[in-house]
């Protein structure tokens, strides 16, 4: 890799990814903060008042927390990435609130629980997660009216977001045949297909996304994972990711693979791929053409080639990625990966940054940037 490579993800050498999980430690293992007790074992976040308890992060370590009396700023990080995310009293107290409902949830006490699930919105309206259980709950309570009524904000601020999380729900499956959600179905189904795993690159002109195959395959080579992810051409964010291959797809795995192995595996993500097609075509993908090239440094600077869309990729002096068409400049993107892909409609480059670090630094990410005509 070129010294002046910026990859996509933060990812650091097998023997640095070793060397932080020696020596990293959590710098507080709790904090109090309004009534409230932020604590950390070194995987997990949890918030604590009396004897309520709740998840924050999980498989992360606490770097640092700090705050004041109305909130708490909280560090974390894997052997890999660090992000830093800020809890108000009313963030925390939802967090709570969330949790309590969920066992009136799963213990049937669907009535309860709404009463509960409603709190926790009123507490963080920024915060999905109790939306969708309200949703939940109402759906079991056979008031698919209150469900939508619920749901109602974030189809309208994300609809892409909220369809997956409906179709992916088996309790909030049946409100697909509803009109709001079925307002966010493309006119024209779509007819891309994910086999094995896998996807081409495919694109929705009704909600401006381009899905794409990210694979997480470990360095075994029994062990499979891979995602279907979508990103908004505008932006490139994430806005949704579907297992295509699950982590528990590989359960049971040796390192010889038997064949018996391999079969169920396979029958597994068959079923799951038909669910995923059928998402698919609601959202109106379909296939894209794809120029696929990889970085070349032949000239001393990082560079990518693509002749049938006569387009040209160098990394500047500024460390981003500069796309050309002659002379003129046609985009640019901050992050770039070894590998790059152009999509023609609907006019993207995708940059792929891989890689397996003795399985303590996997990452397969991608970032987009948009081409001008």
């Amino acid at each position: 890799m070129p010294p002046n490579m910026k990859p996509i993800a933060l990812a650091a050498s097998a023997a640095a990814c070793v060397a932080w999980l020696a020596t990293a430690r959590a710098e507080e293992a709790s904090r109090r903060v309004g009534g409230y007790e932020l604590r950390s074992d070194g995987a997990q976040l949890e918030v604590w008042k009396g004897k309520r308890h709740a998840t924050l992060s999980a498989d992360a370590r606490v770097v640092r927390m700090t705050g004041d009396a109305q909130r708490v700023d909280v560090e974390l990080a894997t052997p890999c990435t660090r992000w830093s995310t800020r809890y108000t009293l009313d963030q925390l107290e939802a967090r709570l609130v969330n949790s309590d409902a969920l066992v009136l949830h799963r213990a049937r006490s669907w009535a309860r629980a709404a009463v509960g699930f409603t709190r926790a919105v009123q507490l963080d309206p920024t915060w999905r997660l109790p939306a969708y259980n309200l949703a939940s709950a109402d759906v079991q309570l056979g008031d698919s009216a209150a469900a939508l009524a619920t749901l109602a904000p974030w189809l309208a601020s994300e609809p892409v977001v909220t369809y997956v999380q409906v179709w992916r729900d088996p309790e909030l499956r049946p409100l697909l045949t509803s009109k709001p959600l079925a307002a966010v179905r493309a006119a024209a189904p779509g007819s891309a297909r994910v086999g094995d795993g896998a996807l081409d690159f495919a694109y929705s002109a009704a909600h401006g996304l381009v899905a794409y195959t990210v694979d997480h395959s470990g360095w075994s080579s029994c062990y499979q994972r891979s995602d279907v992810e979508l990103h908004d051409i505008r932006t490139g964010k994430l806005v949704a990711t579907i297992a295509a291959i699950a982590d528990s797809d590989n359960a049971g795995a040796t390192e010889d693979c038997p064949a018996g192995f391999r079969t169920r595996r396979a029958a597994l993500v068959a079923e799951r791929a038909v669910a995923i097609n059928r998402l698919l075509a609601d959202l109106g993908f379909v296939t894209t053409s794809a120029e696929r090239t990889t970085l070349t440094t032949g000239s001393g600077k990082p560079a990518w080639h693509f002749p049938r869309a006569q387009l040209g990729v160098v990394v500047g002096a500024d460390n981003h990625a500069h796309i050309l068409r002659g002379d003129r400049t046609v985009g640019t993107s901050e992050q770039w990966g070894q590998d790059a892909v152009y999509l023609d409609v609907p006019k993207v480059m995708v940059f792929f940054a891989t890689g397996h670090d003795a399985g303590a630094c996997s990452f397969a990410q991608g970032a987009m940037a948009p081409v001008a005509p």
